[in-house]
This record gives structure tokens, sequence and C-alpha cells, in this order.
């Protein structure tokens, strides 16, 4: 009986050894997975896919995650749980231009600086084609203030011919080479008519109006400014119309595969609180009836605009360094926008 004994204790023995290295592989196992997954996720931040760098950078006047305040630069990523992913975001100064009356009276408040800024930023931030892959660089623009200057004219207050816009434009004393020029006029009537901005493609300069505080509207500035950093409206058609299956989306329209296919005719009464109901009748030239996003801010549904999507994002991202826009944060300086 004790020899029985002795040999059931052993196999108990023996089951729960078995059991305990069961335990300490799957344990093991999961350590290293979590291991795995957090060597992938600091190489990530150490080795991020890289678009060209300018040849020189012009220091920024602030650097700072909008997130939590901490201070970043090219070197100097944030590591927190919201943003342990987060490349050092592309910086873009602003250089704003007030137009006045000769006599000084008119125009913007110098106040409006800083909505104009928050409102950028807060629009920038928008992805409005889901989650971005943690492993592609698709890096944050944060705008922030270049200066400013005053120019008092009652010929360019109210912009009335392209004439008076290219004068504008090429003025020397206000134009800044490294920022994003920003020229806020009364009025601005182009051969196209009334316009609540402008800006070419890939152009720093974008002239805004303030009749009836559009330059405060996040929309309106960041519409231009997506311009200026080389994106085309959404209904673009001149290179062809796009088809609403995606399948031309690279060569034709606003060449940005991710932005549903649009017209710039759509029918008021499909759209109801910035939702439009598809119409069967309005088709593309691939048979697909058109859903674009009433959401995407180079689109012209107004105040329905919010952000760009993600391939519009990297676009600018690579545009903003060719067109010699992009700084280098002073990573020793702190400020809130």
């Amino acid at each position: 009986m004790k020899k029985s004994n002795t040999a059931f204790n052993a196999k108990l023995l023996l089951l729960f050894l078995c059991s305990s290295l069961l335990i300490i592989v799957s344990c093991t196992q999961d350590e290293i997975s979590k291991e795995e997954n957090l060597q992938k996720r600091t190489e990530a931040i150490k080795y991020p896919i890289k678009y060209p760098e300018p040849s020189q950078f012009v220091e920024c006047v602030v650097t700072h995650d909008n997130n939590t305040g901490v201070v970043l630069d090219a070197t100097d990523v944030n590591q927190t749980a919201n943003s342990f992913f987060a490349p050092a975001p592309i910086l873009i100064k602003v250089k704003f231009n007030f137009i006045r009356k000769t006599n000084g009276t008119g125009g913007a408040a110098t106040a409006d600086m800083q909505t104009i800024l928050n409102n950028l930023n807060s629009v920038f931030s928008v992805h409005l084609s889901g989650i971005v892959s943690t492993l592609v660089d698709v890096k944050r623009i944060q705008f922030v203030n270049g200066g400013d200057d005053t120019l008092n004219s009652d010929d360019l207050f109210d912009i009335d011919n392209q004439a008076e816009h290219n004068s504008l434009l090429t003025n020397a004393s206000l134009y800044e080479a490294d920022m994003v020029n920003i020229y806020l006029v009364n009025s601005l009537y182009l051969s196209n008519g009334n316009a609540g901005g402008a800006a070419g493609i890939m152009d720093n300069r974008a002239t805004i109006i303030t009749t009836d505080d559009r330059h405060l509207e996040a929309s309106t500035v960041s519409h231009e400014v997506g311009h200026v950093l080389g994106l085309y409206h959404t209904f673009k058609d001149d290179a062809g119309v796009e088809c609403a299956d995606f399948s031309n989306g690279y060569t034709t329209g606003d060449f940005v595969i991710d932005t549903p296919a649009d017209i710039d005719f759509l029918p008021t009464t499909n759209i109801n609180n910035c939702i439009y109901t598809i119409d069967p009748a309005f088709t593309g030239p691939c048979g697909a009836v058109y859903n674009p996003s009433l959401k995407n801010i180079m689109s012209y549904y107004g105040s329905c605009r919010v952000g760009f999507s993600v391939v519009q994002h990297m676009k600018m991202n690579s545009n903003a360094v060719t067109l010699g826009v992009t700084c280098q944060g002073g990573g020793g300086s702190s400020s809130s926008f």
C-alpha cells in the first residue's frame, strides 16, 4: 500500500510540474509577444519612414505637442501613452499681412491671428479616412505665428480685379519666402466672381477676405492653405472625371485615391444636416453612383467641411518640404496656442 501511495504522489508531482511548465511557457510566450510589440513600436519612433528633408531649416517660434504641451523637435518625440507613435510634427510659420484702408481703419483685428492659428491646427489634426497605421509616417502639421505686417491702401483693401491681386501678392515688403503668407483683405473679386479666399497650388500665398468674418471660418482658411500645400478641389475634372468606384483616383479628379469622387453641382435637395443622400441619377463615368465626402476641406460643402483624408495629409507633408515652408523647432522653448 505504501508503494502504491508513493507512486501516486510521484504522478501528482509530475502532473504539477508539467502544468507549471505549461504556464511558464505560456507566460513566456506572452512576455515575448509583448516585448516584440514594444520593440516594433520603439523602432517605429526611432526609424519612421522619412520624407526628404529641406537643405536648410528655419527656426520656429514655438514647438510643442498640442495634446500634452511637451516640447518636440526632430529628435525629441513625446513618448506618452497618448502619442507614443506620433512622429514629430511638421511646423509651418504663418505670416499675417493686414490690409487696411489708407487711413488705417478697417480689416481684421490683430487678435484674429491666434484664432486663425487655432482653427488651422484644429482642422489639420483631423483624418477623415479612419485610423492611420502607426508604422506610416503621416506627420501632423502644426502652424505657428511667423509675424505680421500692415499695408494701408484703399486700392488693395478691396481687391476688384486680377491686376490688383497680383500687385498685392508681389508686394516685396509683405512677402516672406519661407512661410505661408496670408493676406487679409476686405473683399475679393476675381474673374470667377466673388470669393471667400484664393490660393494657387503649391504657392505659399493665400488671400482671405474679412467681410462677414470669413477669415475666422476654419473651413475657409484651411481650404486655401490646402491649396498652398498642393491639394486640388475634390471635384476637379480637367484631367478627367473620376470614377466613383475609386478605380482611377490616382490619375483623374484631385489625384488623391482616398477622396471619394465628387462633382460641383450636386442637388442641394440631397444634402441635409451635412449628410448626402445618394442619388442614383448622378452616376460616374464607370457606372457607380456618387457618394462624395461632404466633410472634406477641399470640397465646396461650406460648414460641413472638417478635415482631410489620410492621403491628402501625406501629400501635404511632402509638399510642405518641397515648397520650403517647413521649419525646425527651437527645442528649448515652450508655449501654448
